[in-house]
């Protein structure tokens, strides 16, 4: 159970990250 959480958790922040990035890149670009 602990590792599927964890396995959760790890993927909600990689969807966090790349969401960051992409609006970070669309900022530098307007």
């Amino acid at each position: 159970t602990t590792l599927a959480t964890i396995g959760t958790m790890i993927r909600a922040n990689k969807t966090v990250i790349m969401l960051a990035l992409a609006l970070s890149v669309e900022e530098k670009i307007c």
